[in-house]
């Protein structure tokens, strides 16, 4: 009956209208062909959502990612961060400079230099040789270095020092940033930013979003046909305070976010993958700031293990599912050689996981 409809409809139509008509179910054959390999390719990417709070590493992550399975960065695209790294050193040393007033006085030698930072130069424009040099001379001081040593209690990036070691080569007019300031260079990531990568012959899409209270809100967008979640959280940060909170515990804050996060119903059945991050810096403060003066809860040696294993037990204890197990990994994001390893383990544990729901093992 169709195909007779289908005739008798086409009776009295030109020639010109029976190609017309041939063209469009062609075209919306095409198009339904077209969405089911769509909907086919989805299932077969990998689609990993890097998650955590402000500054806890997940762009570094996201950048050694690039490194180790994608195309890296050339000298073109490392010149891109040139200005960047300017202003992490510019913001750092002013934020040195205006914080330095509770500690003491900079010497009588190093006023001019500390007048400049603080009056002539901006936040976005080039170190200069003359800049480099006030911030070689001011990183010599007496009072700006017990600043620094005090930089819990204010806002400075981790880099800080790391950037004003290498000031020289920094203010040099041809400067163009190494490998290494690109992964330690500090800038807020806003939005969504996506790559993918292709990793023995698997598909993975790596998500990355802003982890500051107010890009959360952005987060919803990008929770379906999500694989696996890796949070991220800077177990360094125990005795610092929120860029957007300062009366809130940066690790109290990733305690949080993890337990709602691990036990959201959009990741019920998602693999979670915990990066405690910034292992090296934990290792360096605990020689001295005491885990127990900002958790009283802990009661073990001040050890770099006997730490790390309770912060880990702190978070992996915020799992309300029994069945969900949580993959940690202790990790310094800085160091490509440990994330080529770990990202390893990561690959297998999301691939062995699909496969154990496909039935496949």
């Amino acid at each position: 009956m169709g195909l007779c409809g289908s005739a008798e409809a086409d009776k009295g139509l030109t020639t010109q209208e029976k190609d017309a008509i041939k063209l469009e179910k062609a075209l919306d054959k095409a198009v339904s062909s077209q969405i089911k390999q769509s909907e086919y390719d989805d299932k077969k990417v990998h689609k990993l959502l890097l998650l955590g709070a402000g500054a806890s590493g997940k762009s570094t992550l996201f950048k050694q990612m690039i490194t180790i399975y994608g195309k890296g960065f050339d000298e073109n695209e490392r010149r891109g961060y040139t200005n960047v790294v300017y202003n992490n050193v510019i913001t750092s040393m002013r934020t040195l400079c205006k914080q330095s007033p509770k500690y003491g006085r900079v010497a009588p030698e190093n006023i001019e230099a500390k007048e400049a930072l603080e009056q002539e130069y901006r936040e976005d424009q080039p170190v200069t040789e003359e800049l480099g040099r006030y911030i070689k001379q001011l990183w010599t001081d007496p009072t700006i270095l017990l600043t620094y040593e005090h930089s819990a209690e204010f806002q400075l990036s981790d880099s800080a020092k790391y950037f004003f070691e290498k000031i020289d080569e920094i203010s040099k007019p041809n400067y163009i940033p190494s490998y290494s300031d690109v992964l330690r260079s500090r800038a807020p990531t806003t939005g969504i930013v996506e790559n993918d990568f292709l990793i023995d012959g698997s598909v993975f899409k790596m998500v990355d979003v802003g982890g500051q209270r107010n890009e959360r809100k952005k987060w919803i967008h990008c929770f379906e046909n999500v694989t696996a979640v890796i949070f991220v959280a800077a177990i360094s940060e125990y005795n610092q305070m929120l860029y957007e909170d300062e009366t809130m515990n940066r690790l109290l804050e990733s305690l949080s976010l993890f337990e709602s996060i691990c036990n959201s119903p959009w990741f019920k059945r998602t693999s979670m993958i915990l990066f405690l991050n910034k292992r090296d810096i934990f290792m360096e403060k605990l020689k001295k700031v005491r885990l127990n003066d900002h958790f009283h809860a802990y009661k073990g040696q001040n050890t770099y293990e006997d730490a790390a294993e309770w912060v880990r037990e702190q978070f992996e204890s915020r799992n309300q599912e029994p069945e969900k197990q949580i993959f940690s990994h202790l990790t310094c994001a800085t160091d490509t050689n440990q994330m080529a390893t770990v990202f390893s383990a990561v690959k297998d544990i999301v691939i062995t996981k699909n496969l154990g729901r496909a039935g496949l093992i």
